[in-house]
């Protein structure tokens, strides 16, 4: 059941290419993202800064096809494709009408029906993401595309991504610092090193890659149903990784719910889908685009 479970994110993320067409595959930075299907109507969620270049202005996000990639084989997309860009949101509480703004940094790509069945990606069923916070110290899962484990020809002619999973729990939203709020962020431990089962009565300490590279992927949870076993039907994608907080080993993620109301608001039908099922958009109704308010009273 465990590698059923890892299949499925490894499915389910994306390795990025950023940059724009025509840039020679040395001058392309490389990201993650999570494909997502809302009844039919399909997604891709990654970190805003992995379309932002500074602030000179936007660069392009291609999807890299999976196994050896040539520059010219990267699907990219035209800005017009980016329904949603985040990266801030103020908090109101309205006992003391105090406003706190903090750093969010998601974008949300709309993809075509005809282009997910052509270049076969796999997307999570919308009925799998969740809204809830993680508690401290509660299990989960990261799943990218780390840079540094990139797979390059001598010539630099040709790339191959590979994924990067592994376990981890939920932390204190509070070790990300002012910029971050559990209305909006998860908190996750990433390990210098982590001891992993070579063979049967075998283990060994294995420096973990750098994280350049896996932003924009999910966080995810498990819920397990019956007694503790669980499938990949028990994932839960709870978050958007875009951060490692400076000075410390934790990664930032937004939390799933302002995602998913950014997209309601951007297409009335998602928001029926996520209405219907219970999703209450009356607390994050205003988290879209650059500082709105949200009662966070």
């Amino acid at each position: 059941m465990v590698e059923s479970v890892k299949h499925k994110m490894w499915e389910w993320t994306q390795p990025l290419a950023l940059g724009r067409p025509g840039n020679a595959l040395s001058e392309i930075e490389v990201g993650s993202g999570v494909a997502v299907n809302v009844d039919g109507h399909y997604f891709l969620l990654t970190a805003d800064h992995n379309v932002l270049l500074g602030r000179s202005g936007y660069r392009q996000v291609g999807l890299i096809p999976r196994g050896l990639t040539r520059a010219e084989d990267i699907r990219w997309f035209d800005d017009d494709r980016i329904i949603v860009s985040a990266n801030a949101v103020t908090l109101l509480n309205l006992a003391t009408d105090q406003r706190h703004t903090v750093t969010t940094d998601y974008s949300v790509f709309k993809l075509r029906p005809a282009e997910v069945e052509e270049l076969g990606i796999e997307c999570m069923n919308a009925d799998q993401i969740g809204v809830r916070p993680l508690d401290v110290g509660e299990f989960c899962m990261v799943a990218g595309y780390p840079a540094a484990i990139y797979k390059r020809s001598d010539d630099q002619s040709t790339v191959q991504p590979f994924p990067f999973i592994f376990g981890t729990k939920a932390v204190d939203v509070a070790a990300l610092g002012s910029n971050a709020h559990p209305l909006t962020h998860l908190a996750v431990a990433y390990p210098s090193d982590v001891v992993i089962t070579i063979e049967p009565g075998k283990r060994q300490v294995a420096q973990l890659p750098r994280p350049h590279g896996i932003s924009g992927c999910g966080v995810w949870a498990l819920h397990p149903t019956l007694g503790g076993l669980f499938s990949y039907r028990d994932l839960r994608l709870s978050g958007i990784q875009y951060a490692v907080h400076e000075g410390s080993e934790v990664l930032h993620s937004c939390r799933m719910a302002q995602v998913i109301e950014a997209m309601c608001v951007t297409d009335p039908t998602v928001a029926d889908y996520f209405t219907t099922r219970g999703f209450d958009r009356t607390f994050y109704s205003n988290l879209f685009k650059n500082a709105k308010d949200v009662d966070a009273g």
